[in-house]
């Protein structure tokens, strides 16, 4: 079995692009009392600087792969995730490309690691 280990370099070459659209919920005791739920429009990111790099995270923390990277973890047979197009909606002013940027997904963890071995003490619990 092999296992795979990703890491954030704190690199990032995107951020949330106009567009984007979260639904909102209020609190029941007070309806002036509101947040953000789930994202309930596609992904639509700006690119903020030109040295792309494969993983970026939003500052909500989405995941935003290369078309490269995607096209890897299908060839690997990686599993545990889904992907959705994201949308470069705007680049910075100060970016020069020499040619099209590549393809973007959001990417999503579907899967999990497994449960904790009973040894572990861990249990879950239903709600």
């Amino acid at each position: 079995m092999t296992f795979y280990k990703l890491c954030d370099k704190g690199n990032s070459c995107i951020d949330y692009g106009e567009g984007n659209d979260w639904e909102t919920i209020l609190c029941p005791k007070d309806e002036n009392h509101q947040r953000a739920g789930k994202r309930i429009t596609g992904l639509k990111i700006d690119l903020i600087f030109s040295r792309i790099v494969d993983f970026s995270w939003t500052t909500l923390s989405d995941i935003v792969v290369t078309d490269r990277v995607f096209k890897l973890f299908k060839e690997m047979g990686l599993t545990g995730y889904d992907v959705k197009p994201a949308r470069i909606v705007s680049f910075s002013k100060k970016i020069m490309f020499e040619h099209e940027p590549t393809k973007f997904w959001e990417f999503i963890v579907t899967g999990q690691g497994g449960n904790a071995h009973i040894d572990s003490g861990i249990i879950l619990q239903s709600k």
